[in-house]
């Protein structure tokens, strides 16, 4: 067997673990979904019912043709409600509601099932990619099992930090496209990644840029080459002005424009001793 037909032969073998990897993360996603259904399960946090009425707020005025709704009554007494918490998860819920016919419930068990299907794509991904498919399938069946993304789904229910950390995959592949293979098109990929963070939660965002700049410091001085280092920051910087026309009313007011005391208090009510964060 020659070189080329040996070749021809491994890269399809790597095609059909991809498909098979796919309907594994397929199959699984429609089963936890499923599964939640059957048995009537929830988030058991104290988030999920106030974001499931913004979705439900999103979708009843898409419904009237209003596609970003300022204001309702019922949101602590008219506070904007797509102001200072970001709207793209309450679109995606919204088109998940429409799939589900209206119903708010429904659209979060369908929900369930793209979160961790979207998840695990990214690892799947990377994992064809760089040929490594079958550690790429267990990495993304296992991205929605971490016990911080569990947590945050079914103890917190707090789904602007769930969509978050389904982009998470794919901001870890654009960099390394970048970085390892040179591939241009990682940097527009690195920029709706970075934006779709900040349109989900802007503090993870922010904290994905933080970590993100420590990684390529780090990196820069190892390989001694800033050009590629640079440039992925240039792009993530580029993500924040795009969201800009939304970004700088959301950081005008709210936790930001709290007088001192009463933004310490919120702070260190959401902060842990060095210790504790290290352990």
């Amino acid at each position: 067997m020659n070189e080329n037909k040996r070749k021809k032969i491994w890269y399809q073998n790597i095609n059909i673990q991809f498909v098979l990897g796919f309907f594994l993360l397929l199959i699984i996603g429609i089963g936890i979904s499923a599964y939640m259904f059957e048995f009537g399960y929830l988030a058991s946090g104290n988030d999920i019912w106030g974001h499931l009425f913004k979705s439900d707020v999103m979708y009843q005025s898409i419904k009237q043709g209003d596609w970003y709704p300022l204001y309702t009554k019922y949101w602590y007494n008219g506070i904007q409600p797509f102001r200072y918490w970001a709207p793209l998860p309450y679109y995606i819920l919204a088109f998940f509601q429409f799939l589900a016919r209206g119903s708010v419930l429904h659209s979060y068990y369908i929900f369930v099932g793209f979160t961790f299907v979207a998840g695990g794509l990214g690892w799947l991904i990377w994992g064809r990619i760089a040929k490594r498919v079958p550690l790429g399938t267990v990495l993304g069946v296992l991205w929605f099992f971490l016990p911080e993304n569990f947590r945050v789904f079914y103890c917190e229910g707090n789904i602007p930090r769930i969509v978050t950390t389904i982009l998470v995959p794919y901001l870890v592949l654009m960099v390394w496209l970048y970085i390892k293979k040179n591939h241009k098109v990682a940097l527009l990929g690195i920029v709706f990644v970075m934006m779709g963070m900040t349109l989900s939660h802007v503090m993870l965002s922010a904290m994905a840029g933080i970590g993100t700049f420590i990684f390529l410091l780090l990196y820069s001085i190892r390989k001694k080459c800033k050009r590629k280092s640079i440039h992925i920051i240039i792009m993530m910087l580029l993500s924040y002005l795009i969201c800009g026309l939304w970004l700088i009313p959301a950081l005008s007011g709210g936790l930001v424009g709290m007088n001192p005391e009463a933004s310490a208090s919120v702070m260190e009510s959401l902060s842990y001793s060095l210790f504790t964060s290290l352990n």
